[in-house]
């Protein structure tokens, strides 16, 4: 067993049974009640963002829920951010990841997180995880903005042209307009820095 606490949950990767206990954890700032209702909220939302997904795209099984636990199969890979080599990533692997968030975006579900940790690869199949930030939505903006993160994590990594890679691969109807968002977004962010100086 191994254990990794996070901002928001305690995760517990159990290899034996091949499974993942993740629980989300109490903030002492919020008082007790509303505590207990954000967290059984976010909990119920992000097992139901799983289910939803469960025959649409590579995510993990979910087994079972309580108020702040969510019990699913362990998916036992590498993270694409674990594989070191970026280059070693073929053009089929950014094409299936423009795959997933294609069809993730297509169901109106909106990651919250996309960075090369939660892309995870067995057996040359591609699995995305961890939808403790995911919500539904249809809006261009969060599309964009869900792809602004992962352009962002690419370009970290020194593989901004993966980023174009991905985008060829990224079938949405309004790819234009979200692209277009992205540009905009990132405009933004760069004027806020300007004001900053």
């Amino acid at each position: 067993m191994f254990n990794k606490k996070g901002a928001e949950a305690v995760v517990i990767l159990d290899f034996e049974n091949k499974i993942v206990v993740k629980e989300r954890i109490s903030k002492s700032y919020r008082i007790k009640e509303f505590d207990e209702y954000v967290r059984k909220k976010r909990t119920k939302k992000e097992a139901k963002i799983l289910k939803k997904l469960e025959n649409v795209i590579n995510v993990p099984k979910v087994l079972e829920v309580k108020d702040f636990t969510i019990k699913m199969e362990l998916i036992n890979g590498k993270t694409l951010k674990e594989i070191k080599d970026l280059e070693g990533l073929d053009n089929e692997i950014i094409k299936k990841m423009a795959e997933l968030v294609s069809k993730l975006h297509d169901k109106g579900i909106i990651h919250g997180d996309l960075t090369l940790k939660n892309f995870i690869l067995k057996e040359q199949e591609l699995y995305l995880i961890d939808f403790g930030l995911a919500y539904f939505s249809d809006h261009i903006e969060d599309k964009a903005t869900d792809l602004v993160v992962l352009k962002d994590v690419l370009s970290l990594e020194g593989k901004k042209d993966l980023f174009d890679l991905f985008l060829e691969n990224y079938k949405q109807k309004d790819k234009e307009k979200i692209v277009k968002r992205i540009e905009e977004i990132e405009e933004r962010g760069r004027y806020k820095k300007k004001q900053k100086v």
